[in-house]
């Protein structure tokens, strides 16, 4: 048969399809077409169509805008990424001008805009053409209230996306919601205080994107005089400038903020020259020098700056100039502020929870001994630190008492982030609001549900963490709880919360009358609980706040000093402007490629013994998360800038720090390439653990070979297998095609060839492999295999009953649930990380259903694929060790110095008897052909080395090998037994090689000497010829003195097993033929009695 040559496909959403026109020479038929064309297939976000109509046109100042109508939400018309300004090309941190008009309807089916900013795992991701907002319309809509929210991101990351801040809940009230983008990181906040950097170029968007909808929300059904701003966390301090500052307090009417104001200590950067010059050290660039006169900016790359500046901290800034937006300090504006906008104004009441639970053990020690470093910014000891000693130890005294800081008391800690960072800064706030004349409603947000953010399980917190009251007030990343749920009944009465406030500026619900607070003392200010129960309070914490409030009564910056005189600033500018020397563009000097992939400019970097460039870490795909995390891959992203390719990740595993975006491919080069072999590598580790190596294997990249390894799912996440549209098994499979389908579209560029590639797989890897090629799913994307030490014919390698072993760890893990797959699997897709990754269960390969609602990648029993030679022929070699299992044996060793009398529980899973009395003749049958008359000893070792080899290992590789061997392409069969320094066996009872030894050889970089190196550059020459010639042993050479021959085919359809020829590998190596006596008896036993594997 010849192969098919398949050119690359990624089937996305939205995407196009390249896909080869099939040849009368072509063997791949429809059938084979459609189920890999299944796999991939990825629809909409909400898998809903949209209905464009001219009634939906509307009609702005700056042009028309057509809007969309989604089936799911018919209710809302949707208009996507529309433009309210532009950002200056050749310095981006100049205010925004006004987008230009347009004529033509503005056509825009999703949200895609997204400025500059680090995806994890440092992808640059966005662009400068990213003033946008979208505007989620109720269809009703006739003067209703408008909701202007920000998104949180920390200020560095984040859009008005409209799949995470969904309108779905507010809509039904009567409210317009509207989400902008705004600059972020450096481009949104750094700040030099003179013409060319100006400072809070961010701020300068939103109050652009407010005056834009002040000027058009009329046509869109809002009311101009009507415009809400909320926002959560940093957002929330966003929202306070707006509302206080003169440049856009006027096109606001009410505030809503939960966890966040302008007080907090975060809130401002009070040196923020310090943070031009900490970046500038980052970059290796001179920020400060750069002047309007000067402006070298047009040159620059913008991607390194945003990837220097992900893990710096920005904040608005006090500007000076005519066109600042900020001239004064929080406190000194809100203390001059005369105001009638209206505020609802809140806390989680664990909105610290994210700052404590950043810390380790370690750093909790250090915090324990020195509990200064948690005190605010904002507080000025005068270079004291005996008083700041003491202020710290008093806090301490009052958070934990005698307790020490430690994990145990995470939620001490969380209380203390919680009242220094946002409760009190936020009463503060609400006090001075109160004072210059706005109305304030103040809550605390404790309600803990399946919306609120995951938290570890073993962690002691309950309560809300900052940003969760949002999660219920919008349809957040697509999430509806379902109907007669408390989530379902906190959504709804958030949002009805909200809106009222937004239409009338008074939050009603559940005829809860909640009322404003008043200028009163502390302990009769009205407040409002919003928990699993609603309770309305007098007195805002005010006991627990009175030590903050005598602490910044005495130590707050703006009492004891002035901020740094203008002046001063501007001396240092000039210093700083002086100091700066030499000029480079923002890029490593370090050798490096760049290679331009189909998702964007990866950088490598050189690596030596031998000359080598590494791109590690690169997506190749993104797992699905939460609701579809046990579903085939998504898209790969893609970026505008370089892409780092410096990163080491690991899916989620025991024992390890994985991360669920794990979906990475590794690419190793030799430093000259043109066109060369390409080998990809699938790594061991029972499908439970292990990794893409970061390493290059130094012995193939001397053969002129590109390497490549990668990342798939494992475990549960992987493979957990329900037969349902939402967990129907082998996602780590499917994971493993999106890998290959990457190499097939972009291995050429680091100089590899996409028609030559040769798939090797260890151990489980193997397996794998094997599996992909039973399929019929990567026909085409690699053209040779190499099988070591694996096969899918193992009476482990896949499940026999995945439900029930879905079923056992759902319970393990507090399922008490129907044993129905949906309710299995939405108990599953809620899971915690940590539960999923701790389960001991072996989550393996399944046959899936046939279904053509799910993207199914196996359907039938191996051996009958096997038998019936329908998968993909390539040429093959399949390489084992003696003893590859004997840890099954070395774990258990006090129990394998006897034969226990029920040997039944000894058989191979995967034999199925009509009856007991079966099972125990076959029993007797197989202890007497193994052990015979012995019965306990040390000397049963070597016995039960070769029984459990012989039903693990050689005899389902062997009939693997005959069943391949049927077809029209060469496979090559090795035993492996030669037993070194670097094997895995250590016991000299047992004889031979163990299991990755051969891998060790060929993937391994330790040094060898004498026989070993021998061994090694033996074993790298037979693969090395397999895959450049397809032949092992195209001719005979002094290190390679023997030609191997291939297993012949065999004449019948059952591929019976008698003398099978095979290269025995040892110290040396010879032609031979593998003793035919326990491969014919297992092969009688399986022609009986073989257990065939059904869908789930």
């Amino acid at each position: 048969m010849k192969t098919t040559h398949w050119l690359p496909i990624w089937l996305t959403f939205k995407f196009s399809l390249t896909v080869l026109s099939l040849t009368t020479e072509s063997n791949l038929n429809s059938a084979d077409y459609n189920s890999t064309k299944a796999l991939f297939e990825f629809k909409d976000n909400d898998g809903t169509e949209d209905s464009e109509d001219e009634e939906d046109i509307v009609f702005t100042k700056s042009g028309p805008i057509q809007g969309y109508i989604y089936k799911e939400t018919n209710n809302i018309i949707r208009f996507y990424d529309i433009p309210y300004g532009s950002i200056n090309a050749v310095n981006p941190f100049q205010e925004p001008s006004p987008s230009e008009p347009w004529k033509n309807v503005h056509k825009n089916k999703e949200h895609k805009s997204r400025c500059p900013q680090i995806e994890h795992p440092d992808i640059f991701v966005g662009n400068t053409d990213c003033l946008t907002l979208n505007i989620m319309v109720p269809i009703q809509a006739k003067n209703s209230g408008v909701l202007f929210h920000i998104h949180d991101g920390s200020l560095n990351n984040g859009s008005g996306n409209p799949n995470i801040y969904g309108p779905e809940y507010l809509a039904p009230n009567g409210v317009i919601l509207v989400l902008p983008n705004y600059r972020l990181g450096p481009l949104g906040f750094l700040c030099l205080r003179n013409d060319t950097i100006p400072g809070n170029a961010a701020l300068k968007d939103l109050t652009l994107a407010l005056k834009w909808i002040k000027d058009n929300i009329a046509v869109f059904g809002g009311n101009p005089l009507n415009i809400v701003v909320s926002g959560e966390g940093n957002a929330g301090a966003l929202a306070g400038y707006l509302a206080v500052s003169p440049s856009s307090r006027d096109y606001i009417s009410k505030v809503i903020t939960e966890s966040g104001f302008i007080l907090s200590h975060w809130a401002l950067d009070r040196d923020p020259l310090t943070t031009v010059n900490n970046l500038s050290q980052k970059v290796n660039f001179p920020i400060a020098a750069v002047t309007a006169e000067n402006d070298e900016f047009e040159n620059y790359n913008l991607a390194a700056l945003i990837l220097a500046a992900k893990d710096m901290k920005f904040a608005p800034c006090i500007e000076i100039g005519e066109k600042s937006f900020i001239t004064e300090t929080p406190w000194t504006l809100l203390n001059s502020l005369k105001t009638n906008i209206f505020f609802m104004i809140g806390s989680a009441n664990h909105a610290g929870m994210q700052e404590a639970l950043q810390h380790t053990e370690n750093s909790l020690s250090e915090l324990d001994k020195n509990f200064g470093v948690i005190l605010p910014d904002d507080l000025d000891f005068q270079q004291n630190n005996e008083k700041k000693s003491e202020v710290a130890n008093k806090l301490k005294d009052q958070y934990f008492g005698n307790k020490t800081v430690t994990l145990d008391t995470v939620q001490e800690l969380s209380l203390c982030y919680t009242d220094a960072s946002y409760l009190g800064p936020m009463i503060s706030a609400t006090r001075s609001l109160v004072a210059a004349g706005a109305q304030v409603y103040f809550y605390e947000f404790a309600y803990v549900g399946d919306l609120n953010q995951e938290i570890p399980s073993s962690i002691k917190i309950h309560g809300a963490s900052r940003g969760d009251s949002a999660r219920y007030v919008f349809r957040y990343e697509g999430k509806i709880p379902s109907d007669d749920t408390k989530e379902k009944y906190m959504a709804e009465f958030m949002a009805e919360l909200w809106a009222s406030f937004v239409v009338a500026g008074k939050p009603r619900a559940e005829r809860i009358e909640w009322k404003p607070v008043k200028q009163t003392e502390e302990a009769n200010e009205n407040w409002f609980f919003i928990g699993s129960e609603f309770m309305l309070q007098r007195g805002i914490h005010v006991d627990r706040l009175k030590l903050w409030n005598e602490i910044y009564g005495l130590y707050f910056v703006e009492h004891n000093r002035a901020l740094v005189n203008m002046r001063l600033a501007a001396l240092l500018h000039i210093l700083l402007w002086h100091c700066a020397t030499g000029r480079s563009p923002l890029q490593s000097t370090r050798p490096h490629r760049d290679v331009v992939t189909t998702q964007g400019r990866v950088r490598g970097y050189l690596f030596p013994n031998p000359p080598h460039y590494a791109f590690l870490g690169v997506p190749y795909a993104r797992p699905p998360t939460r609701y579809d995390r046990f579903k085939a891959p998504e898209p790969p992203p893609h970026w505008d800038g370089i892409f780092e390719a410096t990163h080491r990740i690991k899916c989620p595993q025991v024992d390890e720090d994985g991360v669920e975006n794990c979906l990475v491919i590794n690419v190793f080069t030799p430093e000259h390439v043109t066109s060369l072999p390409v080998v990809v590598h699938v790594h061991d580790g029972d499908f439970q653990r292990g990794w893409g190596s970061y390493r290059a294997p130094s012995r193939l990249l001397q053969q002129n070979l590109i390497i490549v390894t990668f990342n798939y799912r494992l475990g549960a996440l992987g493979f957990l297998c329900l037969g349902s549209v939402d967990a129907p098994g082998n996602a780590g499979l499917k994971d493993q095609v999106a890998a290959l389908y990457w190499v097939q579209r972009n291995i050429e560029k680091f100089g590899g060839n996409p028609m030559d590639v040769s798939i090797y797989g260890t151990g489980s890897g193997a397996v794998a492999v094997e599996l992909l090629m039973l399929s019929g799913s990567t026909v085409g994307l690699f053209h040779r295999a190499i099988l070591e030490s694996g096969s899918a014919l193992a009476p482990t390698s896949v499940s026999y009953t995945p439900f029930v072993t879905a079923l056992e760890v759902a319970s393990t893990l507090g399922y008490d649930g129907d044993s129905k797959p949906d309710d299995i699997a939405k108990f599953f897709q809620q899971a915690p990380l940590k539960n999923l990754v701790n389960v001991s269960d072996m989550f393996l390969p399944c046959i899936e259903r046939d279904s053509s609602s799910t993207s199914s990648l196996l359907e039938m029993d191996p051996v009958d694929i096997l038998k019936d030679a329908h998968f993909y022929h390539v040429p093959l070699m399949i390489a084992y060790t003696n003893a590859l299992e004997v840890k099954i044996i070395t774990e258990n060793i006090q129990r394998f110095n006897v034969i226990p009398n029920d040997f039944e529980n000894l058989l191979p899973s995967n034999l199925n008897f009509e009856s007991e009395d079966y099972k125990h003749k076959l029993a007797k049958l197989v202890k007497e052909f193994y052990f015979g008359e012995n019965e306990v000893g040390d000397s049963l070792i070597p016995n039960y080395v070769d029984y459990v080899n012989d039903i693990f290992v050689e005899y389902p590789v062997i009939k693997s090998a005959i069943l391949y061997a049927r077809a029209s392409q060469p496979v090559y069969l090795m035993k492996f037994t030669y037993r070194g320094t670097v094997s895995s066996v250590k016991d000299e009872e047992i004889p031979g090689a163990g299991h990755g030894d051969i891998f060790r050889y060929i993937f391994s970089n330790e040094r060898l000497s004498g026989d070993e190196r021998q061994i090694a550059d033996r074993l790298v020459t037979l693969i090395t010829n397999f895959i450049k010639l397809g032949d092992p042993t195209p001719l005979t050479t002094s290190l390679i003195p023997v030609i191997w021959e291939p297993v012949p085919t065999p004449q019948d359809f059952e591929g019976k097993i008698t003398m099978v020829p095979y290269l025995l590998f040892d110290r040396t190596l010879a032609n031979q033929l593998l003793p035919g006596q326990q491969l014919i008896f297992w092969d009688h036993i399986y022609s009986k009695f073989y257990k065939k594997h059904m869908n789930v």
